[in-house]
C-alpha cells in the first residue's frame, strides 16, 4: 500500500461530489496497479479508498503504517 499526502490528487480521484458527513481528505492511496484512489478518513475513524463517489473499505493497521512511512520519509528529507 502506497499512500500520499496530496489531496489535489485525492479530490480529482474522489470527483465532484462533497466528502461523507465529518470525513477528512488525507491524499491518495494505492492498493495495487490500478488501484489508485482518494484516502479519507471517516469521523468513526475508519479509512476507506474513494473513486468518484464509491468507496472501499481499507484495513486500518495498514493505513496507520503506510502513513508513518510518509512521516519518516519527510523527517528524513527535512534533517538531510
Amino acid at each position: 500500500m502506497k499512500i500520499t499526502a496530496d489531496k489535489q490528487m485525492g479530490l480529482l480521484y474522489w470527483g465532484g461530489g462533497p466528502l461523507p458527513y465529518g470525513a477528512d481528505l488525507i491524499g491518495t492511496v494505492n492498493r495495487q496497479p490500478g488501484e489508485t484512489g482518494a484516502l479519507i478518513r471517516l469521523r468513526t475513524g475508519r479509512y476507506i479508498q474513494g473513486n468518484a463517489g464509491s468507496i472501499r473499505t481499507l484495513d486500518r493497521r495498514k493505513v496507520l503504517a503506510a502513513l508513518e512511512e510518509i512521516r519518516h520519509e519527510h523527517q528524513g528529507a527535512r534533517e538531510g
